[in-house]
Formats: structure tokens, C-alpha cells, sequence
């Protein structure tokens, strides 16, 4: 889970602090529900299931422990909230938890981010916190997995490029758009998780149309197939780390090898 730890990292420090005046507690699992990740404990002596409970090598699987937030995600890939009574056991019966999934560029659930508290109220919207914080660690968990891709980054409104709210495409170098965000494919007006398809036909413009927008210093209007105005920008990272900005030649041609220069043929008397 080295990947999705990496990812997440700055999130789940910006999420800590602004759970840092409440009641509440965080949580990271894997894909299978394991904790990865945990908040530390907030000292209230009611909160003892969530003391044993928010360790990292915890299970919360549904098989373990009956219905939490965490285990129904795993178990649907879907955003959920559980309250109370809610829960299977009885030991969970003061925990409200908000849960909601992390996927990755192949469409995969890998994460799951939750929210918790005992004996009492959220006092805020967890499931709303916990959703843009989700979506926050996905988008940059896709673009870390889209070192070989022209990532697309869109929005009918500029301001929202850059924020979790913005539309996600990676596109490979054969120009087709391999992996799309939620977002994204709200934008597109596609079903999410569909197939590869061919950047024209998703975006009304061809890999070496948007290609030079990695150069571009801001963000440009485009058309949609549909006739929805986006604005884009593009980024081109490769496996070494360096993030093209300004290249439109990609993939990058390797010229061939010199042969051997053949020997002079000597002059005719």
C-alpha cells in the first residue's frame, strides 16, 4: 500500500488537523479493509471501542466485524454512512462512521477513508468531509499511476481546476483515454467506469491537438462532442520524474544507431 500512502499523505495531515477540534477519528484501510493509516486517540474516556478499533493491522472487514461503514465500501466500492444502532454488534452501537472509496487508474477499489465517532454526534457533515478528501487522495493516487500518460485536467468552470471538484483523463501514447475520474465522466456524460476509448471521440480533439497544452500557461477552451465548453490544461510526467511542461513531441523518437562506417574504396589509377 506504499502507493496509496504516498498519495494520501498530505490529505489525510490536512484532514487530521481539521479533525483536530471534534470528537472524531480518521481512518485509511486497504482494498480487503485492513487499517493502513490511523488518527491518533482524542484522550475522551468514551471512546473506548474506538481506541481498540483505530490501530493500524485492524480487519474491518464485514466478515469481522459485522456492518461498518469501512466493510460495506469494501464490499460495494459506494460511499455509506452507519449510525448507531445501524451496526451489527451491539459493541458498536454509540459508533457513527462515514466511509467512501478510493480507486485507482485500472478502476480498482484500493482504499477506503473513513470517519469515526463514539457517544456522540459528528456535529458537521462527515460523509461530505470524507467524500472530498476520498476524491482528493484518488485524483492524485491516478495521476501518481499515469507516469506513461498525458493527464487531462477539466472543468466547465476554471476556478475548479486544481481542486478535487476538477475532471480527470489519462491518455496514452497511442491517444487513447485509458482511465477517467468520477468527475470526469460526468463532464463527458459517459457511464463511469466505461472502456477505453479514442481521445477524439471523448474530447472532440486529437492527441496532437492536445498534446502542446502541456505548454500552455493557462488553462484553454475546448468543445466538447456535445457542445459543453471545458477549460483544460495537460500535464506529461514519465517514469523518471520529470514533468514535460513544455514538450509536444511524445512519445519521445529515438533515432537508430549509427552503423559502421564503411571503409574508403580506394581511387582508380
Amino acid at each position: 500500500n506504499r502507493r496509496l500512502l504516498e498519495a494520501a499523505h498530505g490529505d489525510l495531515q490536512q484532514l487530521e488537523a481539521a479533525l483536530a477540534g471534534t470528537a472524531s477519528r480518521l481512518m485509511l484501510t486497504d482494498a480487503n479493509g485492513v487499517i493502513v493509516h490511523a488518527s491518533r486517540g482524542t484522550g475522551d474516556p468514551e471512546q473506548k471501542v474506538l481506541d481498540a478499533a483505530t490501530r493500524v493491522g485492524v480487519h474491518l472487514a464485514e466478515e469481522v466485524l459485522g456492518t461498518t461503514a469501512p466493510g460495506i465500501v469494501v464490499q460495494t466500492g459506494m460511499a455509506c454512512t452507519v449510525q448507531c444502532c445501524e451496526h451489527f454488534y451491539e459493541v458498536f452501537g454509540q459508533v457513527r462512521c462515514a466511509a467512501a472509496p478510493i480507486h485507482d487508474v485500472h478502476g480498482r477499489l484500493v482504499g477506503v477513508l473513513d470517519v469515526s465517532t463514539e457517544s456522540r454526534a459528528f456535529g458537521f457533515d462527515a460523509a461530505a468531509v470524507v467524500g472530498v478528501y476520498a476524491t482528493s487522495i484518488e485524483n492524485r493516487l491516478l495521476q501518481a499511476q499515469s507516469d506513461e500518460h498525458l493527464v487531462l485536467h477539466f472543468q466547465a468552470a476554471p476556478a475548479l481546476l486544481g481542486t478535487p471538484m476538477e475532471g480527470l483523463a489519462g491518455v496514452d501514447h497511442g491517444g487513447r483515454v485509458v482511465w477517467v475520474n468520477a468527475t470526469g465522466h460526468s463532464l463527458l456524460g459517459r457511464p463511469s467506469r466505461q472502456e477505453v476509448a479514442p481521445v477524439e471521440e471523448l474530447f472532440g480533439h486529437g492527441l496532437a491537438q492536445l498534446l502542446p497544452l502541456c505548454g500552455a500557461t493557462e488553462a484553454l477552451r475546448l468543445q466538447l462532442p456535445s457542445g459543453l465548453g471545458i477549460w483544460v490544461r495537460a500535464t506529461l510526467g514519465l517514469r523518471d520524474g520529470i514533468d514535460f511542461r513544455h514538450a509536444v513531441a511524445w512519445p519521445a523518437t529515438v533515432p537508430p544507431a549509427p552503423g559502421p562506417v564503411p571503409a574508403a574504396e580506394p581511387e582508380a589509377p
